[in-house]
């Protein structure tokens, strides 16, 4: 998604954590500055007996930051291709049992195919070869996109306001309609932002309304939101021809838009692939381990997931 151009804050990823070693080498090598995911002060936790604050914050970990996005690295090494090698606007549509590679306009013919999206995204937009086997084809059709039930909603402000306030910007909330939030902010707290999940599914035409009730119910007034903007997600990432092959637009996302005149461009997909519900052996070890210190709905999942 095009996040604000002038901005450090855009709603592309943009983070790293201390295991991720290739990264951080990779942004020295390019001379991509890096800083520290902002931690200080206190998470808020916002369940059915209200707003509480949480002395420290045991949502966030520790990570970094790449000013402009992870995207810069991409760019960088894009930068370093001879020209030509790389070709916008040529979503592909098929890939034939010879290996030619078929856009709207062009066909290329390749020795070798990576096809750098999640399996289901590609089977459902790509005509693939036909020698694929079927088991694979299937097994990629139900495998769940990351995210693809998700929209990240970016909150833009004139500062930090949390900060002064002694709150890290880390949240969770089992109100809504975002389930959990970070503090999103550039270098030195500028630009200032806040984003955070909500499930497509809970879109709807006043859903900035409800994001700024909850912000303020959760953080306090602050300052007014310069911009609410929306980050694409699942299929509606694979650009205007894909997407409108994939899904139907979701008319609900129009609200969740600037209400400036940044470049953010909105949009979301209310589309959940079927998925076959994992068995209790695929979510073992998923949970983290507990912690007294952390409040205790946190330590624990809410059912069973045998039940379900």
């Amino acid at each position: 998604m095009a996040g604000c151009s002038d901005h450090h804050s855009t709603s592309a990823p943009r983070g790293f954590g201390p295991a991720e070693h290739r990264v951080p080498a990779l942004a020295q090598r390019l001379g991509i500055e890096t800083f520290d995911q902002y931690r200080d002060g206190d998470a808020i936790i916002d369940d059915l007996t209200g707003v509480q604050r949480y002395p420290g914050n045991p949502i966030d970990v520790p990570a970094h930051r790449i000013i402009g996005g992870t995207a810069s690295l991409a760019a960088a090494l894009a930068d370093q291709l001879p020209p030509g090698t790389i070709h916008f606007e040529q979503p592909v549509l098929e890939i034939t049992d010879d290996l030619s590679v078929v856009t709207n306009d062009r066909v290329w013919q390749a020795d070798h195919v990576v096809i750098a999206l999640p399996p289901a995204l590609a089977v459902r937009t790509i005509k693939l070869p036909s020698q694929l086997p079927p088991e694979l084809i299937d097994v990629a059709s139900r495998t769940p996109v990351w995210m693809g039930d998700s929209v990240k909603v970016v909150a833009l402000f004139s500062e930090p306001f949390w900060r002064r306030d002694g709150f890290a910007g880390a949240a969770m909330s089992r109100r809504g309609p975002l389930a959990e939030i970070h503090d999103m902010s550039g270098p030195g707290g500028e630009p200032a932002a806040l984003f955070g999940f909500a499930r497509a599914a809970s879109m709807h035409p006043d859903i900035e309304t409800d994001i700024r009730k909850q912000l303020t119910r959760m953080f306090g007034p602050g300052p007014r939101h310069q911009s609410t903007c929306s980050s694409r997600t699942g299929v509606s990432s694979l650009g205007p021809r894909h997407r409108a092959k994939a899904d139907p637009p979701n008319t609900a996302c129009s609200a969740i838009r600037c209400t400036d005149s940044q470049p953010w461009e909105a949009g979301c997909t209310g589309h959940r692939p079927k998925q076959r519900r994992p068995s209790p052996a695929t979510l073992k070890g998923r949970w983290r381990q507990p912690s007294a210190q952390w409040p205790p709905w946190l330590n624990h999942p809410v059912n069973d997931v045998k039940k379900q």
